[in-house]
C-alpha cells in the first residue's frame, strides 16, 4: 500500500442490526464522508439479513456512486432468521451477537484494507470497543 492511500483515514462504522439503529449509522456515514470532502473511507458494516432489506426498501446502494470512499461490508451474523423476524428480546439477541458475531467482526477488523484508522460502533454492542482495542483500532484516554 502506498503511503497516500495510508494516509486517508478509515472509519468502520458498526450498527447494532435494528432498523432504527441502522438508519441512523447510516445517515452518520454518509456525514462522515461529506465532512471529509472526498479524504475519508467508510466501511458501513452490515448482516447480511438486514442489508438485503436495506437494498430492498431504499436507495442505500447509491451511496457507493455518491461517495467514492463509502463502501458496505455485510457478514454472516449466524443468527437464525425466524429469531430476527420474530421480535426476539432484545437482550438475547445482544447476547446471541457476542458470541457469534465477535470473531466475525475480529477478523474483519484484521483483514480489511486498507486498514481501518477508526471504529464507531453502537453503544449496545459492547465487544466492539473490546475487539477494537485488542486489534488497536481504537484507544480509550
Amino acid at each position: 500500500m502506498d503511503q497516500q492511500a495510508s494516509a486517508i483515514p478509515h472509519v468502520l462504522v458498526f450498527p447494532l442490526p435494528v432498523q432504527g439503529h441502522i438508519t441512523s449509522m447510516l445517515k452518520l456515514a454518509e456525514l462522515l464522508c461529506l465532512a471529509g470532502g472526498g479524504g475519508i473511507r467508510v466501511t458501513f458494516l452490515n448482516s447480511d439479513y438486514n442489508h438485503k432489506r436495506l437494498l430492498q426498501s431504499s436507495n442505500a446502494e447509491s451511496r457507493s456512486q455518491n461517495y467514492p470512499g463509502f463502501r458496505f461490508e455485510t457478514f454472516d451474523d449466524g443468527l437464525p432468521m425466524d429469531q430476527l423476524t420474530k421480535g426476539e428480546k432484545i437482550s438475547e439477541l445482544l447476547g446471541e451477537m457476542d458470541s457469534k458475531t465477535r470473531p466475525v467482526f475480529k477478523n474483519l477488523l484484521v483483514q480489511i484494507q486498507p486498514p481501518v484508522t477508526c471504529v464507531i460502533g453502537d453503544g449496545s454492542l459492547g465487544f466492539i470497543s473490546d475487539v477494537s482495542l485488542e486489534e488497536r483500532k481504537i484507544w480509550r484516554g
